[in-house]
């Protein structure tokens, strides 16, 4: 099994494409949060979670990360800028 996993949640698309590039630059597996189960995240040591922010808050983090271990999650913030700076 992969040791990262590149989990996301994404109402428009963009977050979708932000984790897919960033598992595809990885070279590890990508599972949208709505089909993630409990053996996924057994043995990661490394989880990236994206989500759209609204105010300043990444929505369905806090539920995630109450359910995951904390010592190997990153929470994806603010990609878009850099995403278009990087790819421009």
């Amino acid at each position: 099994m992969q040791q990262t996993l590149v989990v996301y949640t994404s109402e428009t698309g963009f977050t979708q494409r932000f984790a897919l590039s960033i598992a595809q630059t990885l070279h590890c597996e990508v599972i949208d949060v709505q089909f993630l189960t409990a053996s996924d995240l057994e043995n990661r040591t490394l989880i990236i979670y994206g989500g759209h922010l609204v105010g300043n808050k990444v929505l369905g983090l806090k539920s995630f990360s109450a359910n995951s271990n904390p010592c190997c999650l990153i929470s994806l913030l603010c990609l878009a800028a850099a995403w278009f700076a990087v790819t421009l």
